[in-house]
């Protein structure tokens, strides 16, 4: 069995407790001190854990403050033609999703890499294939996100020995299409991100997968389980998100088409993204044929693709 991320360091300083618990009592030997030690020890890893959750939990339930200056103008014609889907949005969801747009280009910086020149065109595109996940949600844009950096083309990252945060996707030995980073950075490719914009329907795209992950790494780790708005909800994402990925790689090694891309059999931190680029690209396939996955991912983003016309 594998111990999820978020679990593994607290376990490491238990076991390290234990390890002082019994070494204490084998050297004075007596049970009660090392007893002692480790409930003290166990108590304020409790204690460090509920804090930390709920700290979490309040960041992520902080409503988001939109900027309050008028959104320009022609911004609109620039993203209904960039991206496609922004035009079967509902009328309050544009006006949403340009309100996140503004507020991420705000304070976000999007910077060409390898010579690329980020045109306000490209930018715009980006924000707005970032920001359609959240326009539902009311919650903060992506708050631990500074940079995003922009390749022409696939790209090979400087150092490959960077431990991976299940955030990556390879597109041949060492060249990549995106990243997600834990520490504020997500890296693109400017073609896939084009080709992603303007095909709505394949169930591929690059920006909405690693923005997937920057909602999984909201808490640190990258484990397909973000911060979910009511920590109640938790065991039926594991149970259904859990069962979907298993029979996912079941049908990678036996090679049967499915509806999410096999990419996603690679850990629970790529299923989750891959299931939300399914989720928003291929909503009524999804709704036909993965209920229970696609209601678990309407309840996450508060969002019903499936309806749109």
């Amino acid at each position: 069995m594998t111990i999820p991320p978020r679990f593994q360091v607290p376990i490491f300083f238990i076991t390290v407790i234990i390890g002082v618990a019994i070494a204490i009592s084998i050297a004075e030997g007596s049970f009660i001190p090392a007893a002692l030690l480790l409930g003290a020890g166990i108590f304020a890893l409790v204690i460090f854990q509920a804090v930390k959750e709920i700290v979490l939990g309040i960041q992520w339930n902080r409503p988001v403050r939109f900027l309050d200056e008028p959104i320009p103008g022609h911004w609109e014609a620039i993203i209904a033609e960039q991206f496609p889907l922004f035009n079967r949005l509902k009328a309050e969801e544009k006006t949403s999703l340009l309100r996140y747009v503004q507020l991420f280009l705000s304070n976000k910086n999007i910077e060409g890499a390898g010579g690329l020149e980020v045109t306000e065109a490209m930018r715009l595109s980006i924000a707005a294939q970032a920001c359609i996940l959240l326009i539902n949600m009311g919650v903060p844009c992506y708050p631990n996100l500074r940079t995003v950096i922009v390749y022409e083309g696939t790209y090979r990252p400087r150092n490959e020995a960077r431990p991976n945060t299940g955030g990556q996707i390879v597109h041949a030995p060492g060249w990549r299409l995106g990243e997600s980073w834990t520490h504020g950075t997500v890296v693109l490719s400017w073609q896939s991100t084009e080709s992603g914009a303007s095909n709505t329907t394949d169930g591929h795209n690059v920006v909405m997968h690693e923005f997937a992950h920057q909602l999984d790494q909201e808490d640190g780790v990258a484990d397909g389980v973000p911060l979910l708005r009511h920590p109640s909800t938790l065991r039926g994402w594991g149970e259904v998100l859990g069962t979907h990925y298993d029979k996912l790689k079941k049908a990678k090694k036996k090679n049967r088409r499915t509806l999410l891309r096999k990419y996603g059999a690679t850990n629970p931190a790529e299923f989750f993204a891959v299931a939300t680029e399914a989720f928003f690209e291929k909503p009524y396939y999804m709704k036909k044929k993965q209920p229970d996955l696609y209601e678990e991912l309407k309840t996450f983003y508060e969002h019903d693709p499936a309806s749109w016309t």
